[in-house]
């Protein structure tokens, strides 16, 4: 009768041990998340938009270079590795920049901030952590072309995130412009 007192006791305990193990991971996991939801709630309000809006350059307006950092990619960009090819367009400038604002609106995650004549800015929303990158075109009716800058507002790093997000847009305006 002792034995099975005692075997029940021994029983009992391991168990309990085990619960209170369970309880431990699921606090640690619990302040990880926490932890986690603070740093993604503060970090886009700590930053500001990289969009720099049209700049004059040699008497002609052109979007801003991108910095020395791997998070943007831009048709106006004076190094390789950033330097993406802008859009030809067909069609009436202005009818080309409402179809521009048009996409943008459509997009779930991104949002128009500003359209003044043949500039645009707009933001995308990063699905995973919520990030904003600001996204800039800027038409340029005497070559036909529509120049476009992604960037990231936060982090060294995208990922490719930026020349993806143009070659989305680029594939998405095709035959529209």
């Amino acid at each position: 009768m002792t034995n099975y007192f005692v075997a029940r006791s021994i029983r009992y305990t391991q168990h309990e041990g085990s619960i209170d193990m369970s309880i431990h991971l699921w606090l640690i996991a619990l302040i990880i998340v926490i932890i986690l939801l603070v740093l993604r709630l503060a970090m886009p309000r700590l930053t500001s938009s990289v969009a720099s809006g049209p700049i004059e350059n040699n008497g002609v307006q052109a979007l801003s270079d991108c910095p020395d950092s791997p998070n943007c990619q831009s048709s106006a960009s004076s190094r390789q590795e950033q330097s993406v090819a802008p859009l030809s367009i067909s069609g009436n400038p202005s009818l080309v920049m409402a179809t521009v604002a048009e996409f943008i609106n459509s997009e779930s995650n991104a949002n128009v901030v500003q359209q003044q004549g043949y500039y645009l800015h707009a933001t995308y929303k990063t699905r995973l952590m919520g990030y904003i990158d600001d996204v800039e075109f800027l038409l340029d009716a005497s070559t036909k072309q529509l120049h476009i800058r992604s960037a990231s507002r936060v982090g060294r790093k995208d990922f490719g995130a930026n020349a993806k997000r143009i070659e989305l847009i680029r594939a998405a305006l095709a035959g529209e412009i």
